[in-house]
């Protein structure tokens, strides 16, 4: 039970760090980093009668502090600092708010739950924390804001600028992904056209047009640097804008609002 109990809270805490910190990992040393952690809690309920401070520091030197080394493998301090801060900050969360759940009309008098009500606890403080950090994200990232775009094709890369802009709405018909637009004289850099089977047929309506075809390609990688964030997006869908996206030439690729890891 109470290996279960920390093994899910842990892995929301290690996945909203792996959102927020865009920390790239895989699914595999995430699971067993938190199995680990909550294999370190029950080690340490089991240890023999031994000062209160002395098993808080074993927990949280070999499991929390060790789990994010194993799962993240950050080699800088300060960025392990920053992640171990957060970390610690999401628990805090997520204990208060479970905790504060636990009082509602849904559980007055008792204050105690079965497994199945913890699941279902858990599940709904997860979707909580990606709602609001869906929420955080798209009032950080202003519309307008110009930032700095890597786009990489089969060994041949271009820098560009790149406008956030929230009325791309464009997708891709087959996939569904969002569509990014850039200028084809920024898109012939990428040598796009030698490689006919990521080729992709979009359509579009805008104001004036009643229908349109926009020409495009599936990327290899995309990179943008939004402020302090760093975002990698693989296999990228991007549509080739024959005229300038920008008047003034301020940009040259118009983001979509919904670009995601």
């Amino acid at each position: 039970m109470i290996f279960l109990v920390n093994l899910l809270p842990e892995y929301i805490v290690l996945s909203m760090l792996s959102k927020i910190l865009k920390y790239r990992t895989s699914h595999i040393r995430l699971a067993a980093g938190c199995v680990f952690a909550s294999l370190m809690v029950c080690i340490v309920y089991m240890m023999p009668a031994m000062p209160y401070l002395f098993k808080l520091m074993i927990a949280h030197l070999c499991g929390r502090w060790l789990v994010i080394w194993f799962v993240f493998r950050i080699r800088k301090w300060h960025l392990y600092v920053k992640a171990l801060v957060l970390a610690y900050g999401f628990t805090f969360v997520l204990g208060g708010f479970m905790e504060w759940i636990c009082q509602t009309p849904f559980f007055v008098g008792e204050r105690r739950i079965d497994m199945t009500g913890f699941l279902i606890l858990t599940g709904v403080s997860y979707l909580a924390g990606l709602g609001v950090y869906d929420l955080w994200k798209r009032i950080w990232r202003r519309e307008g804001s110009v930032y700095r775009v890597k786009l990489t094709y089969r060994g041949y890369e271009t820098e560009v600028n790149g406008l956030y802009d929230t009325g791309n709405m464009l997708t891709e018909p087959i996939s569904g992904k969002p569509v990014c637009i850039l200028e084809q004289a920024q898109a012939v850099k990428l040598h796009y056209c030698e490689r006919p089977e990521n080729y992709r047929v979009i359509p579009y309506y805008s104001v004036g047009n009643p229908g349109g075809i926009l020409h495009g390609f599936t990327a290899d990688q995309m990179q943008v640097w939004m402020n302090e964030e760093t975002m990698i997006i693989s296999n990228p869908v991007i549509g080739i804008c024959e005229q300038k996206v920008s008047r003034n030439g301020k940009y040259e690729m118009i983001l979509h609002p919904n670009i995601t890891i």
